[in-house]
């Protein structure tokens, strides 16, 4: 029997029923604030000390001190350009809440149960974040692609295969984060389905796409805004 399992040396539940409903009125409770540009903007500074001083002072598993400081960083940048964004309004109301429904409270704060299988089994937290290739197909041919890909690329996971990855990842990490690679996933076809059909599946899930911009136009904006968990 492991110190993980075992009497007084047994690592203590970090998830209850309690704290994931505090999750997600703290979601709820950060959506509103987002709404309020002055409440916004009182509370951006005190969100980011606090995830500073979380990640930073904070090291329970002794992270690398380097690693916390650039996912820091990350978070930071994002949050302030979600709030540029909010300001200028360039985000819709469905992007704003998968935002901070998905990526904030799913990806970030998490849920304290969902994560809590993977670690009681192999001792240490799950990945984050997953990036995945749904496949190698692109209208464009970058010298130097360092997916190799190009415009005879054909190479592509078979739908049922991409959402089981992406339910899985959900289910055993408790990650709620995906970044959409390629090829050019906006050419993603498979079994009849797009990659709006992909990230349709995955409404729980935040995505960030990479993607070389040349195939967005009006309506795949709309498709994009209407999904509202999904970032080019």
């Amino acid at each position: 029997m492991s110190a993980a399992q075992s009497g007084e040396n047994a690592i203590p539940k970090r998830g209850s029923w309690s704290q994931n409903v505090r999750s997600e009125l703290a979601s709820e409770f950060i959506d509103f604030c987002a709404r309020v540009p002055q409440i916004r903007n009182r509370l951006l500074p005190r969100a980011l000390e606090y995830f500073r001083r979380s990640n930073l002072e904070v090291n329970p598993y002794n992270n690398p001190p380097r690693v916390l400081e650039l996912r820091y960083i990350t978070m930071r940048n994002l949050f302030n350009s979600f709030a540029r964004a909010l300001e200028d309004g360039r985000i819709s109301p469905r992007v704003r809440r998968a935002f901070i429904k998905n990526l904030i409270g799913g990806a970030i704060m998490g849920k304290p149960d969902d994560d809590w299988p993977f670690f009681q089994r192999y001792g240490y937290d799950p990945p984050s974040v997953l990036v995945l290739a749904p496949s190698q197909v692109c209208n464009l041919s970058c010298r130097g692609c360092y997916a190799n890909s190009h415009t005879k690329t054909r190479a592509t996971l078979p739908y049922d295969i991409v959402t089981k990855i992406l339910d899985e990842k959900r289910e055993d990490w408790g990650s709620h984060f995906t970044v959409l690679t390629g090829g050019e996933p906006l050419l993603y076809k498979s079994q009849g389905k797009t990659i709006f059909d992909v990230l349709a599946h995955a409404h729980e899930d935040y995505h960030l796409m990479y993607t070389n911009g040349t195939l967005i136009n009006r309506d795949v904006a709309k498709r994009m805004a209407d999904l509202g968990n999904v970032s080019p």
